[in-house]
């Protein structure tokens, strides 16, 4: 003699929750641009501009320190320049990368008076919230880069 077979409470094992939907077109998917990294940014700039022995750097963010910390680790970068029209940033990193080894041979902190006008290098990292005093500012035709741009 059998027993009926009884059904148990939940669903039944091995079945799917929901359907699986398509991928959109590819059109679609590449219309959704990712958010900047630091990360990516940095390597993407020392990817482009290696070459260079001097690099310049005006405004201080997470993107430019970033920069900062990786171009450090590059021994071909030999000096890097920094300014930032807000003195408190500038005296924060001036502390952060002062205190590393070699960093008087290395590392300037510069005022910004003479940061456009008195150019080190022919090329500019510059921060996206200072961008706007920078194109002003820049007499030279010097070429400024945004890294979350890049």
């Amino acid at each position: 003699m059998t027993l009926p077979s009884v059904r148990k409470r939940g669903r039944p094992p091995g079945s799917i929750n929901k359907k699986k939907t398509p991928l959109p077109p590819k059109a679609a998917r590449l219309k959704k641009k990712l958010k900047a990294n630091p990360d990516d940014a940095k390597l993407q700039y020392i990817r482009m501009f290696s070459d260079l022995g001097a690099h310049a750097i005006y405004g201080v963010d997470e993107f430019t320190e970033a920069l900062i910390d990786a171009l450090w680790k590059d021994p071909q970068a030999a000096q890097i320049y920094c300014s930032d029209p807000n003195p408190d940033k500038l005296a924060y990193i001036n502390r952060k990368i002062g205190g590393r080894s070699f960093s008087i041979y290395r590392w300037f902190a510069v005022s910004t008076s003479d940061f456009f006008e008195q150019p080190m290098t022919h090329a500019i990292v510059v921060s996206k919230q200072h961008y706007e005093e920078a194109v002003r500012r820049n007499v030279h035709g010097l070429e400024l880069i945004v890294l979350e741009d890049l």
